[in-house]
């Protein structure tokens, strides 16, 4: 018999160093690495302007501690602590009535997958109380006051909130503030030291600052990123053995895969704390100041790819991803892009199911139909609040699947807008931009 063929994966990362170097002069980075990840050990490269190989650069895990904190809620439900399917309020106590009803109705999953349908637009900060625990009497009123986006369990739509209460559900159960939670049952596990960016402010204690969603200028080194991935994809990291572990940890994690409200260009759903991007490999993107880092990891193969850039472009570590890796994992870089409409088919679509006011607590979406072409008008706070930003109007530009794009040059809210979920009378409930979605305010 034949011998089995090479992994192109695993080919391709024998020359991982000579790869990223041709796809950053070709890009024009002058600073990224790339981590790969296995049972055969873990693979790096780094480009730097020290020379190659050079040291890599911190990142901050920015929205990858949503990713943390569903970890520790997955680690409570293997230890039959929690549910995933628990109702909210089961483990939570809501003082407010209409937050009780609201939160009966919302399990555990719903919070980490971003179904809850509640609306957290008004929401920054994580609301703390005076010890340094989340307040959960201030974030579930402020959750139910601003009203219902959707049903739980409905609609998708990519936020902190839910984040903020699983966390809080996690001090309730643990008895301990969320950071001390993190160290205790992630970061010292795996010898890793709690670093923040700028260190601790005078008066801080590092125990209660790092934020459950945004991760509040948490830092992790290439190692230590690694590391954390090596063990959720239970890899023995000692690099004598290099055995596969008998199970991967908190793999609940990435069951419950809820679909998309509409259109994206890559991402094809969500698991519970990761984004899915079909064929079984899941992930998340963090941005931070001058730098974004992009994790791909599929569970039943147990690895992961990490590419973190150095640069002002949000988007920079794609192309990296994309440059190395593109011919040998196509579907993880594969654009799924719509088709413009022509003048004559955008002529007989009817645009009044399109124009009305759609809006969430800190937006309001105004659709307007002017010489023919849609028109969107956007605000940074609902009309009539006092603090009302000044308007952006852009025309848009029709595609198939009732999408539109914003011209001349796309908003950084609204890359494009989609009309979805239809009425009886061909009116749409809700437009989205591949983050978010707006509801049709009647009338």
């Amino acid at each position: 018999m034949g011998a089995f063929p090479a992994d192109p994966v695993v080919t391709r990362c024998i020359e991982l160093q000579r790869w990223l170097e041709e796809v950053c002069a070709r890009r024009r980075v002058r600073e990224a690495w790339v981590g790969f990840v296995d049972s055969g050990g873990s693979r790096r490269a780094v480009v730097s302007p020290q020379g190659s190989p050079g040291t890599p650069f911190d990142v901050e895990v920015g929205c990858l501690a949503k990713v943390l904190t569903a970890m520790l809620v997955s680690k409570l439900v293997e230890a039959r602590k929690l549910g995933f399917n628990d109702p909210v309020t089961e483990h939570l106590e809501a003082q407010n009535g209409a937050a009780r009803r609201a939160l009966a109705r919302t399990s555990i999953v719903h919070l980490l997958n971003h179904t809850h349908g509640l609306d957290g637009s008004g929401i920054g900060n994580a609301p703390l109380s005076p010890d340094g625990y989340l307040d959960t009497h201030v974030l579930c009123n402020e959750l139910c006051g601003a009203g219902c986006v959707a049903e739980p369990g409905d609609l998708y739509n990519y936020g902190s909130a839910g984040v903020y209460v699983a966390a809080a559900l996690l001090e309730k159960v643990h008895g301990r503030r969320f950071t001390e939670i993190l160290i205790d049952e992630v970061l010292n596990p795996l010898g890793i030291t709690l670093r923040r960016r700028n260190g601790f402010g005078g008066g801080e204690r590092a125990s209660a600052v790092i934020c459950p969603a945004w991760g509040n200028r948490m830092l992790l080194s290439f190692d230590e990123l690694m590391a954390l991935l090596r063990h959720y994809l239970a890899l023995d990291p000692r690099p004598a053995s290099r055995t596969v572990g008998p199970e991967v940890p908190c793999a609940a994690m990435f069951q419950c895969v809820a679909s998309l409200p509409g259109w994206s260009p890559i991402e094809k759903g969500a698991a519970i704390g990761w984004k899915y991007y079909g064929v079984g490999w899941f992930g998340h993107n963090a941005n931070f100041p001058g730098g974004t880092v992009l994790i791909r990891l599929h569970s039943g193969q147990r690895r992961a790819i990490v590419v973190a850039v150095k640069a002002t472009n949000v988007d920079a570590a794609f192309p990296i991803l994309d440059g190395v890796f593109g011919d040998v994992l196509p579907s993880l870089v594969t654009l799924n892009l719509p088709t413009l409409l022509t003048t004559e088919q955008w002529q007989s679509v009817d645009s009044s199911r399109f124009t009305g006011i759609y809006a969430n607590r800190s937006q309001t979406v105004s659709i307007e139909s002017r010489q023919g072409m849609l028109h969107v008008i956007l605000q940074q706070a609902p009309r009539g609040a006092s603090d009302a930003a000044p308007c952006i109007s852009k025309r848009l530009r029709p595609a198939a699947e009732s999408i539109f794009f914003p011209e001349p040059g796309q908003l950084e809210t609204l890359p494009f807008i989609q009309f979805v979920r239809p009425e009886g009378d061909g009116q749409f409930q809700y437009i989205w931009n591949g983050r978010h979605v707006w509801r049709r305010r009647p009338g």
